[in-house]
């Protein structure tokens, strides 16, 4: 009889607890797909992927505008803009050929030309958004300070902090200009490896010269 409890009670026990398990993986898996949704609902509002750019035409250039992201992209017509790692846009000449397919050296080119394009949209100012408003605001302490590797330049429509990494091992640089407008912080970073890297500093030129940045909506 006591035998028969006990069996009795082990079941009753295993059921109890697939029941707690069950109810408990039921509640996760709703929780999850919330946090995913939260996550990726955040991700779309914070962040700028191809899909938020329209492509058009400007006389001899290609571009690509952003209602989102309050700016407009120009680029010449042998360059294209693509979606890489995990939705990120950049910018790359047609005929790109990766120094290797080493995925952290991908920007890092044979020959061709790629610019990243890294554009962050926060609901306030954040932290981030004013060190790069602050480097930009005290020019003439940044400009004075010994640094040639970064300066505040004046891109004519905006004025920008220009980062210039040299790479003597693979005789290129990679140039980075940030640029503040309210909450948006555009940066874009070029590299300059390979045999056409004369050339993609020209084209970088080009970019620079015509980009569009229209006024945030909370401009500090």
């Amino acid at each position: 009889m006591k035998k028969k409890i006990l069996i009795i009670s082990f079941f009753v026990v295993i059921a109890v607890l697939s029941v707690i398990v069950f109810r408990s993986y039921v509640l996760y898996e709703k929780q999850k797909d919330t946090f995913k949704e939260m996550r990726e609902d955040d991700f779309r509002k914070r962040f700028v992927t191809v899909s938020d750019f329209v492509p058009g035409k400007d006389g001899d250039l290609i571009t690509y505008d952003s209602d989102k992201a309050k700016v407009t992209l120009k680029v010449p017509n042998d360059w294209e803009l693509v979606g890489e790692d995990f939705g990120f846009v950049s910018l790359k000449t047609k005929d790109f050929v990766p120094l290797d397919n080493n995925w952290i050296k991908k920007p890092l080119a044979s020959s061709g030309c790629w610019i990243e394009v890294n554009i962050g949209i926060e609901r306030k100012v954040e932290d981030y958004q004013n060190l790069i408003a602050e480097y930009v605001k005290n020019e003439d302490y940044v400009n004075n300070d010994n640094d040639e590797s970064e300066q505040v330049v004046d891109l004519g429509y905006a004025k920008a902090l220009k980062t210039v990494i040299v790479s003597e091992v693979l005789e290129g640089e990679t140039v980075i200009i940030q640029v503040p407008n309210g909450h948006i912080t555009y940066g874009f970073d070029a590299y300059f490896f390979g045999k056409d890297k004369e050339k993609c500093k020209k084209d970088f030129d080009v970019f620079l010269d015509s980009l569009v940045i229209k006024d945030s909506d909370e401009n500090t």
